[in-house]
């Protein structure tokens, strides 16, 4: 057949818009951050509800099973929220420091829990084991002691609950094998403070369910004064940039 008519594909095209018709697009970005992190927050609830069992005096492998999987079941919602990062917004704002909260790796296992020792044997330490460190647990105190000393001092978050669900990884074959009786005390209890780690795990995931809904509410459009509210508001070329920053940093980690 006759070639193309690219004079009249090109004249055809239609025009550039324009930065100034960005409101809409940045609104919608501002929905879309909500619903993941709503995503995200519900993701944490359900693992703190199925944390439940394992934490009340009497833990169960079913019940350990259970909280695996619900922490396995939580963490995709997360991730798809980490293309919104390194710009400033709710979940980076430096005074309240909410993504170390939910997500800093890598970690010393040892500075939370026992750990293996050089010799075979067993290290008895961390802040689980730690009375002095930590006499009382609480969300407030393991958030305290977050990062205390060192970045690799990891005291809470998706990654400290996952060392207490699963143990120190030390198989090339698969993930950690704690015990379910690791949460015990008494007659059958695998480690010592399983009462403390229970308690440890109970305030680890009300502590992530508090950071993931602060930053969900933060994108909350309808409510004054929010993150969101504002961000809708700047300038259209700064929420491109903004969006535009988010994305390409974290396609460059």
């Amino acid at each position: 057949g006759a070639p193309p008519n690219r004079a009249a594909s090109t004249s055809d095209a239609p025009e550039p818009r324009s930065l100034a018709d960005a409101g809409p697009v940045l609104e919608t970005y501002a929905r879309i951050l909500f619903a993941a992190y709503a995503d995200a927050t519900a993701g944490a609830e359900a693992l703190e509800a199925a944390c439940v069992p394992l934490t009340s005096g009497t833990p169960t492998e079913a019940a350990l099973a259970a909280a695996r999987d619900a922490w396995i079941a939580a963490r995709p919602a997360y991730l798809q929220t980490e293309v919104a990062r390194f710009y400033g917004g709710p979940i980076d704002e430096p005074e309240h420091g909410r993504e170390l909260l939910i997500n800093t790796w890598p970690m010393d296992e040892a500075y939370l829990d026992y750990v293996a020792g050089p010799d075979g044997g067993t290290l008895i330490g961390g802040l689980v084991n730690d009375r002095t460190a930590l006499p009382e647990v609480t969300t407030d105190t393991i958030r305290a002691l977050h990062l205390r000393g060192s970045e690799e001092n990891v005291a809470v978050g998706f990654h400290a609950i996952e060392l207490l669900l699963w143990g120190q990884d030390l198989r090339a074959d698969g993930p950690g094998a704690r015990s379910h009786m690791d949460f015990a005390t008494g007659d059958g209890a695998t480690a010592p403070n399983g009462d403390r780690r229970a308690a440890y795990l109970a305030a680890a995931t009300d502590l992530l369910v508090l950071e993931l809904a602060a930053v969900r509410d933060a994108w909350r459009l309808d409510t004054p004064g929010s993150y969101a509210a504002t961000f809708v508001a700047v300038a259209p070329e700064e929420g491109i940039r903004r969006i535009l920053v988010g994305m390409g940093t974290f396609a460059g980690t």
